[in-house]
């Protein structure tokens, strides 16, 4: 075996497809192929190949978009998104995984982010490698028969409009950028990947886009007749609202739908959404999974810790997986070289959502990935690190 590693080209593209759908179980059609050709940075893609074996196969992929993620303040940081990764079932524990997760690193500090993150298609990957989990995905289930939007909370739906949501792209991406700038968990969503977040997944399904002049949802319609007695289902793809009435109104419209039977959505209720307390019947929305969503790791921690926000006028001693220790305040963040014990010690894991506000100190001190001097420095860290709401992602990628 004999492996050779570079920067993908326009020329690897359908490669670099045919093996992310043979590992993912996905297909692409020529147009989307074509699509990922023109609207992907090749240059931050990183391929490997077999050179021992004929033709050179591809046997490893990865990349980073250029994106942005909201930390707490608001304040709004440069990120690298990594993705499309991808090892060929030949070429597993050959080192593949880990040589491109090091390139990443590397081409994210060359673009001067300063946090690097991911969606993971599975959970017991990343964690080797620096990342820790920031924010959590919440599906829900909504039986549409059985609830509606309580009348002192319906909200005028009459601004709304249907619209076809790959034409409307411009003003549903424009919507969601001013949303998730105040918003903090959520990542910057480009007009290329909201078009992948909301195409069909076969020409016969049924795609519906609600257009109000602060906000929007994009859901699938699956027919279900039941013999007579219609219980359509609806996959809630996004719902972004700028306004509380915007977002009232959206779910005014969802749950006024004609022969709708239950409902479902993975990301767009966050971990504190508001959405049961507007209901006629709370019991009618149920949690049905809670998993991990935005995992990051913290590249530059001077850099990303100050970008941020605190809650209390304190100071604190963390000390880093590196060694490094930096003094936070609520105003500034320095290295320091204090000889005496850290208040908190950081596991690799714990950097990430510390620096995000969406677990609390406490909670990763019991789970193993902090080190406290004490229980009164939790306490400390909880109300200094926090974030209300709790950060909520809505975007994958």
């Amino acid at each position: 075996m004999a492996l050779s590693y570079r920067t993908a080209t326009r020329d690897d593209v359908d490669e670099l497809c045919e093996l992310d759908g043979r590992n993912f179980g996905g297909r692409f059609d020529a147009d989307s192929v074509e699509r990922i050709r023109e609207s992907f940075d090749l240059s931050r893609f990183l391929v490997a190949r077999d050179t021992s074996l004929p033709g050179d196969p591809m046997v490893g992929a990865a990349g980073n978009f250029s994106l942005e993620v909201t930390l707490p303040g608001p304040s709004v940081v440069p990120m690298a998104g990594v993705t499309w990764v991808s090892v060929a079932t030949t070429h597993r524990r050959r080192g593949v995984a880990a040589r491109m997760m090091a390139w990443l690193d590397d081409d994210a500090r060359a673009h001067d982010e300063p946090i690097i993150g991911l969606t993971a298609s599975e959970g017991g990957i990343y964690e080797r490698f620096g990342y820790g989990v920031a924010t959590v995905v919440r599906a829900v289930s909504i039986d549409r028969r059985r609830v509606q939007v309580a009348d002192r909370f319906r909200a005028d739906t009459s601004s709304i409009r249907f619209v076809d949501h790959i034409e409307h792209l411009p003003e549903i991406c424009a919507i969601f950028d001013r949303y998730r700038r105040n918003a903090v968990g959520q990542v910057a969503m480009p007009e290329f990947l909201a078009r992948e977040h909301m195409e069909p997944p076969s020409p016969t399904t049924r795609v519906v886009c609600a257009l109000h002049p602060e906000g929007f949802a994009v859901w699938q319609v699956n027919q279900d007749w039941n013999d007579g007695d219609p219980r359509h289902g609806l996959r809630l793809w996004m719902l972004c609202g700028l306004t509380d009435d915007a977002r009232r109104a959206l779910w005014t419209l969802i749950l006024s739908t004609d022969l709708a039977g239950k409902i479902t959505a993975r990301l767009p209720v966050g971990p504190d959404d508001p959405l049961p307390y507007f209901l006629t019947n709370p019991r009618a929305l149920k949690t049905t999974h809670v998993g991990d969503h935005l995992w990051l790791k913290v590249l530059d921690p001077s850099a990303a810790f100050a970008a941020r926000s605190y809650r209390t006028d304190d100071a604190l001693v963390v000390e880093l997986p590196d060694g490094d220790k930096l003094r936070i305040t609520a105003d500034r963040v320095s290295s320091t070289r204090r000889r005496k014990r850290a208040d908190l010690v950081l596991s690799d894991s714990a950097v990430g959502p510390l620096l995000l506000g969406g677990a609390s100190a406490t909670v990763l001190s019991n789970g193993g990935r902090i080190e406290a001097a004490s229980r009164k420095v939790l306490e400390r860290a909880d109300a200094f690190f926090g974030s209300s709401p709790t950060p909520h992602c809505a975007v994958a990628f």
